[in-house]
Parts: structure tokens; C-alpha cells; sequence
């Protein structure tokens, strides 16, 4: 293997995990890609069957163009990078639409795999960043996929993207100082193999998912999070929620309960790692998993608007959603808009029950024949809860 960046041509292989494409760039662009695409950037004899290039604009401006497609233009020069890195997380997407993607980092410890997940903020970049300092394995720090057969975690190690507060964090990775990579004013794009000496992957097994919280001043503290939750926050920005439908909420659920599912809250980013580690360990034994439960009713009917159940009403479940249960916990994604909804164990029971065509006065009955639970009581939960869920549609009154 030799220096890609040395061939007399400027062509050379960028690889994102199985996506393989030659690569041209301009004389001017090749140190710059060079040093933030190191990770990605091979010379050897595999096929590369897509074409990437980069070609400069007549106003001095630059354009993406790969496998007959334009994915960026009118880009300054410093922005190279990262729009090849768009590219390639595109590309990626189109050419495994039988995965399912998710909005997610993802490193390894001795071949243990840990999902990072968190809101846009949460520190989920930094946290990553600091993990593959601590000698953590990188597979990615942004897009993770998953097989739907055997759960495998995929991706590629991308450039780690740095924003705002992180810069303070790490100051020493500014590429300036680092000598890899490339700043602009408000991101830093650092190829791992500068920050870390771990392995960079591009599949692992994942035995921990970790959804990131950070709070400025707090000790780290650990919270379980029920494999529910963990779908819901998971799939909530899922670029292939309109693809999948409700066979996301499979997938994600198989994954959520053969694994550990935790919340993290930090301020100090290099705490975490051996809190991680810890809870590595503790999976090591095992993971007490749960079924998991797909509920896709068939023409029931919908009304327009219900507000009060009387408990001679027939209800059923909505036709409109596909339900996962859980461990006594339900989540219903509708096919219309890929609203997640997640319910509480109250409101999951009393969803469960309406199985078919029921009144409601016959589900307090049937429930009170089998718990032996006060009758007035259980009736005014009842009807609170099927209210509830005749509010957010995922049940209907038959009229």
C-alpha cells in the first residue's frame, strides 16, 4: 500500500466500510483531504466500482460530483472535506437501504461494542472524542447501521466532528495544533487514528447503548433506561423511518433488549470512560432480555375526534399505528406522520386489552373478575387511560 496522496494523478480509494469509490481532487485540495480523510484514504488493488471527484467551479469554488450524482457545490476550499464526508454518509445510505440507520456514534473496548445516542447538544461527538483518547476502538461518531439479521453494527470512521463547547474541551486538537485535520470557525473535522491508538472498525456487536446527557458541574451517575425508551430516543431521528415503517420498531426493539441500555450525565468528559468500562463488564454476564411484541391491527375504523368514552362504547386498536411492547411498556409509530408515541405501564396494559371489538364496561369487568381490584376505582382509571388514548388516536370508538 502506498501514500495515496503521492500518486502523480490525485486518484485514489475512499473507502466508508463496504462503499468503495476512486477519488480525484485537484493538486491544491490534496494535502488538506489528505490530512482530514487519512482514515478513509487507501491505496491497494480492491474494485472501485463508483467514481468520486472533485472539480474546481469557474468562481474559484468547488463541486462533488459521484456515481453520476451532484452532492455538493459552491463549497470554499476548507469545506472539502466535509462535504465528501456528506457524500460518503449519503452514498452510504443509498447503497444499503436494507439497513436500518441510526443518528449515532459508536465505539468498542476489546471487541465490546458501545452505541452513543443523544439529542443534537447532548455532547455525544465529545464524549467520543474522549473515549478513543482513552484508547477506545472508532468505528463513528455520527451514522450507525444496523443488520436486521443478526444486529450487527456498521459504519465507517469518518472524521470526529467537533462544535462549539468542545473546543474548549480539547484544545489541543485545534488541526493546527494537532497538524491533522481541518477548523472552520464553528466545526472541527480530526480523523480518529491523530487522537487515539485503539483499532479503527468498521462493524462491531454492540453490548451497551448509552444515551449521553451532559450537565455542566454534575458527577457522572448512570440510570437504566427501559428498552421502550431506548427505542423511542433511537428512532426518533431515524433517516429511515418513512422506509421502515413500523419494522423499524422491531429491529431497534431486538437490538434495545439484547443489550444494556443506560443513560449517562457527565461534565467531565474523561470521567465516563470507566464508568463505561464498568458497565461493559457488567454486561459481560449477560443481558436479561424480553420479548419483543409487534401489534399491527387490520382495519379498524377511526373517528375524526373523540372526547368521552362512555362504557358502552366499542373500541378497538387504530389501524393507523403499529404498537411494540416491551416488558409491560408500549410504543405506537404512525404509519401517517412517524410519530413515536411512548405509554406509560397504565396506559400500555389498557392498550393490550382492547384486542378485537371490546365495550369498555367489558375490559373493567374482565379486569376486575381477574384482579379483584375495587371495581369504582379501576373504573375511573379506565376510563382515564382509554381516554387517553382515544385522544392521541390509538384506539377508536366504533359508532
Amino acid at each position: 500500500m502506498t501514500d495515496p496522496i503521492n500518486q502523480p494523478d490525485g486518484a485514489h480509494a475512499l473507502v466508508a466500510g463496504p462503499y468503495i469509490t476512486s477519488l480525484r481532487v485537484p493538486p491544491e485540495l490534496r494535502e488538506l483531504v489528505s490530512s482530514t480523510l487519512q482514515d478513509l484514504l487507501v491505496v491497494d488493488d480492491r474494485p472501485t466500482p463508483y467514481s468520486a471527484v472533485v472539480e474546481i467551479e469557474p468562481e474559484g469554488t468547488y463541486w462533488i460530483s459521484a456515481d453520476g450524482r451532484v452532492y455538493r457545490s459552491a463549497l470554499e476550499a476548507r469545506r472539502v472535506p466535509d462535504g465528501l464526508v456528506r457524500m460518503l454518509l449519503l452514498a452510504e445510505l443509498d447503497a444499503h437501504p436494507e439497513r436500518l440507520h441510526l443518528h449515532a456514534g459508536a465505539v468498542a473496548d476489546h471487541n465490546r461494542g458501545v452505541v452513543i445516542a443523544g439529542f443534537s447538544g447532548s455532547g455525544k461527538s465529545t464524549l467520543v472524542t474522549s473515549l478513543v483518547r482513552a484508547g477506545f476502538d472508532y468505528l463513528t461518531d455520527e451514522r450507525v447501521a444496523i443488520d436486521t439479521a443478526d444486529l450487527t453494527v456498521s459504519g465507517f470512521p469518518k472524521p470526529i466532528s467537533l462544535v462549539g463547547g468542545s473546543f474548549e474541551v480539547f484544545p489541543d486538537l485545534h488541526p493546527t495544533v494537532l497538524g491533522h485535520g481541518q477548523a472552520t470557525d464553528t466545526e472541527w473535522q480530526i480523523p480518529a487514528s491523530a487522537i487515539g491508538t485503539g483499532a479503527l472498525l468498521t462493524e462491531m456487536n454492540a453490548q451497551v447503548v448509552v444515551f449521553v446527557n451532559y450537565e455542566e458541574g454534575s458527577d457522572v451517575s448512570v440510570e437504566r433506561v427501559h428498552p421502550v425508551t431506548a427505542v423511542g430516543r433511537l428512532l426518533h431521528d431515524s433517516p429511515d423511518m418513512a422506509r421502515f415503517g413500523g419494522a423499524a420498531l422491531r429491529v431497534c426493539g431486538q437490538l434495545c433488549v439484547s443489550t444494556l441500555c443506560v443513560e449517562v450525565t457527565y461534565s467531565e468528559p474523561s470521567d465516563v470512560g470507566p464508568a463505561i468500562r464498568a458497565l461493559l463488564d457488567e454486561s459481560d454476564g449477560g443481558i436479561s432480555s424480553f420479548e419483543v411484541e409487534i401489534f399491527t391491527p387490520e382495519g379498524a375504523p377511526t373517528t375524526d375526534e373523540v372526547r368521552d368514552i362512555a362504557g358502552a362504547d366499542l373500541l378497538a386498536r387504530s389501524s393507523a399505528h403499529t404498537f411494540l411492547l416491551i416488558d409491560g411498556r408500549a410504543l405506537a409509530h404512525s404509519e401517517h406522520d412517524q410519530e413515536l408515541v411512548e405509554l406509560d405501564e397504565s396506559g400500555s396494559a389498557w392498550l393490550m386489552l382492547v384486542d378485537g371489538v371490546s365495550t369498555v364496561d367489558d375490559l373493567i369487568e374482565a379486569v376486575h373478575a381477574e384482579t379483584g381490584l375495587d371495581r369504582s376505582s379501576l373504573e375511573l382509571g379506565a376510563r382515564r387511560a382509554l381516554g387517553d388514548l382515544a385522544d392521541r388516536r390509538l384506539v377508536s370508538r366504533i359508532t
